[in-house]
């Protein structure tokens, strides 16, 4: 089936599975995926900043097609907005700026971020996956909230103790013998590196424990009657 935008050479004509060819002349990069946008505020800035880099910026594609793969990647209640927009060059620019006019709320963006920070799941054991999961969701709201011109570079208290009844109790523990007996009070920048530090340490630690023999349980039977 005919796509209808194979007229320029640097486009797939496979948008079913959402890729972009590779473009700006940079022949052996490989395809990116399209970023998809379901209509969560917490998603639309990532969103927009990747659609923007991959297709708006990108001086090899025509007006009908950034409209096909903007088209192609919303979702969910952000599809419907653009359902029945026609494939037409001056539709794009229209249909990019209703995204922008209704998505762009600085309120509502502003509170998906801090409801994401505050519903940050509590670690229950010690483990380096879901240490580096934590490291990396509260990374991605703490931009978030920058890119919103919140003032996060004076919230480092306010951060730290949240993250801190998010981890696991190991986790603290390790912490607390991070900063020792020191009065002054951490700052966001040391907590995150301390963070770092510790998924590493855990990751080892792990690596370490899962390649280590077990010893049979006949060993310690044999040798127990010649004591």
């Amino acid at each position: 089936m005919s796509t209808g935008i194979s007229s320029s050479p640097a486009v797939t004509t496979s948008l079913s599975s959402s890729s972009l060819p590779t473009f700006f002349q940079h022949a052996r990069l490989p395809r990116l995926d399209l970023p998809k946008f379901n209509g969560s505020p917490s998603d639309w800035l990532p969103f927009k900043d990747l659609f923007r880099s991959l297709v708006i910026d990108n001086p090899t594609l025509s007006p009908v097609e950034k409209l096909q793969y903007l088209k192609t990647s919303l979702t969910g209640t952000a599809g419907h907005m653009l359902s029945n927009t026609a494939l037409t060059a001056d539709n794009f620019s229209k249909a990019w700026e209703s995204l922008i006019s209704f998505y762009e709320n600085k309120r509502l963006l502003v509170n998906a971020a801090l409801n994401s920070l505050f519903n940050l799941k509590r670690m229950t054991r010690e483990s380096s996956a879901d240490l580096e999961k934590l490291y990396t969701t509260v990374t991605q709201i703490y931009r978030t909230l920058e890119t919103l011109g919140r003032p996060v570079n004076s919230w480092d208290d306010f951060l730290i103790f949240i993250m801190i009844q998010r981890m696991d109790s190991e986790s603290v523990k390790a912490w607390e013998q991070h900063i020792g007996s020191s009065r002054e009070l951490p700052t966001w920048k040391q907590f995150m590196e301390f963070l770092i530090t510790r998924v590493v340490t855990l990751q080892n630690y792990e690596k370490a424990r899962a390649g280590k023999p077990l010893q049979p349980k006949y060993y310690k039977n044999s040798f127990s009657g010649q004591i």
